[in-house]
């Protein structure tokens, strides 16, 4: 046996395994030493910097990179591009959704406008080009009696900036009227200017006397744009149908053919209710630009409310909606922007994302089942949305993208100490009817215990006057033929009492966005 090992090893064959390595003619390999402390030097270095790369540049919850401008917002950048290469910067933002924000963010109204509390702004464009922001406000605090809605009047005098002026009180009539609380406290104003007629609604909610609830009746007021007076209240949908307290918070949809006008509205009870139905979320629509209005829906899901929904008008064929994740239908033409009378309803929850529910006939009747949208994380807030485009409109073979919009805080619930706190105030944006989402820019990212930035509203701006640009309506077309948006998003700050206030000031703030979405 030794001499056969012997010559198994001078024929230059790897001898048996003994625990050591050899190299491939049998020598013995030479032993190497530890990583010496140079390596781990450099070892430690190299992670450092990664660790710097990515704090500084990412974003846990978005799949863009957000990085803070000279304005001190966040906007998107692509992870893939260089800020130094710019030709690929301006290729990736012609052919990608871009938003910019326009300016500074600015005060509305703050703690100092003489009553202490504001919030549940709202904006719309009249018809003479005034932008106009109702909120509801009181010296005491939400739901206090003395709780009604304030205006405050803004005009464009500078591409970057909106001027309002001094807070006012919304008209008080013999009929009671929003800006008194003489009937009862009044809630979450909701406006909007129809396109035809110039005339301006207010729809509101009023509690009934001494019933400290959200919402009560629904009610609205009409301005004309010849008199400019306001009409006196008149009660759209009551509290005494069903006994519940009927809220509403979100803008008002008007669908593109002009013809069919959705409020979104939910029922929800209160200290004074005496009644069996159960809360739920539903819609009012109007045939006749407001005059009447019929409530449809009665949508409910267990274990979380469904409140402060926004509703948008979708284009195409159906999708198959699967929570955001999944294939859908992989047929459907989502540049093909022909109303198909389909609706999608958005909507505030507890369960830690926002829930949706499609109609297929413009409100009349909704699906059972409200399902998750898991790209969409919601920390019990309100978000809002729009549609803008397809700007294909101006194209004869019906092309375009019709862009869905949406302004939320892009967080679930927080960890302790933040738990009461809302941040991340995001622009959201879809062009496949809500199959998939991408983030655009941020509005506020501060964040401090018991600290919200929170209740967006959105709205689109009329043209106004850039040198060397054309404008068509809603539309800015730039140097190089593409559609550009522009928008007014409104919102509140403030901190939840018990919590530390230094340092933070309260009120109302808006933001002009101009979005650049391609076809």
């Amino acid at each position: 046996m030794l001499s056969s090992a012997s010559s198994s090893s001078s024929s230059g064959r790897r001898p048996y395994y003994t625990g050591k390595r050899y190299n491939p003619d049998g020598t013995r390999r030479k032993k190497h030493g530890a990583p010496g402390i140079g390596t781990w030097c450099l070892a430690v270095l190299l992670g450092c910097i990664i660790v710097i790369v990515l704090k500084a540049n990412g974003d846990d919850d978005a799949k863009t990179i957000l990085r803070r401008d000279d304005s001190d917002v966040w906007v998107e950048i692509h992870p893939d591009l260089s800020e130094k290469n710019t030709m690929h910067r301006e290729l990736h933002t012609r052919f990608h959704p871009h938003a910019q924000i326009r300016g500074k963010k600015q005060w509305i109204v703050s703690g100092k406008h003489g009553d202490g509390y504001a919030h549940m702004a709202m904006a719309t464009v009249l018809a003479n080009g005034t932008v106009l922001v109702a909120f509801q406000t009181s010296k005491e605090g939400e739901g206090k009696p003395d709780q009604h809605i304030a205006f405050t009047y803004g005009e464009r005098k500078a591409e970057d900036k909106i001027s309002f002026g001094k807070v006012t009180r919304a008209p008080t009539a013999k009929g009671g009227g929003p800006g008194s609380s003489e009937l009862g406290v009044v809630w979450s104003p909701v406006l909007h200017t129809c396109a035809e007629t110039g005339k301006t609604f207010l729809f509101y909610s009023q509690s009934t006397k001494n019933c400290r609830a959200p919402g009560g009746d629904v009610k609205v007021i009409v301005l004309d744009p010849e008199t400019q007076k306001w009409s006196s209240p008149e009660t759209v949908l009551p509290y005494s149908k069903g006994n519940i307290n009927k809220v509403i918070a979100n803008t008002l949809t008007v669908t593109r053919d002009q013809k069919t006008w959705i409020l979104p509205f939910w029922r929800e009870r209160g200290r004074c209710d005496n009644t069996e139905v159960s809360p739920s979320a539903g819609v009012l629509v109007s045939k006749d630009k407001g005059k009447t209005w019929k409530a449809h829906g009665s949508i409910t899901l267990p274990n979380t409310w469904l409140i402060e929904q926004t509703v948008v008008e979708l284009t195409s064929k159906a999708t198959n909606y699967d929570g955001g994740g999944g294939d859908g239908d992989d047929h459907d033409n989502y540049n093909n922007n022909n109303s198909v009378n389909r609706l999608a309803m958005f909507c505030r929850t507890a369960a830690g994302h926002v829930f949706r529910i499609d109609s297929n006939d413009l409100g009349a009747t909704w699906e059972h089942k409200a399902k998750p949208v898991f790209a969409l994380p919601n920390p019990n807030a309100k978000l809002t949305m729009k549609t803008f485009g397809p700007s294909g409109r101006y194209r004869t073979d019906g092309g375009g993208k019709n862009w869905i919009v949406a302004v939320m805080n892009d967080h679930k619930e927080l960890p302790q100490p933040y738990r009461r706190s809302r941040s991340k105030l995001r622009l959201i944006v879809s062009h496949d009817n809500g199959k998939s989402w991408t983030r655009l820019a941020s509005i506020e990212e501060g964040i401090k215990p018991g600290l919200r930035h929170h209740y967006p509203t959105l709205i689109p701006l009329p043209k106004f006057a850039y040198g060397g640009r054309e404008s068509r309506g809603q539309d800015i077309v730039d140097e190089e033929g593409e559609i550009e948006y522009e928008a007014l998003i409104v919102y509140s700050t403030f901190i939840m009492k018990g919590f530390d206030s230094k340092g933070v000031t309260e009120g109302i703030r808006a933001v002009l966005v101009r979005m650049r979405l391609p076809d």
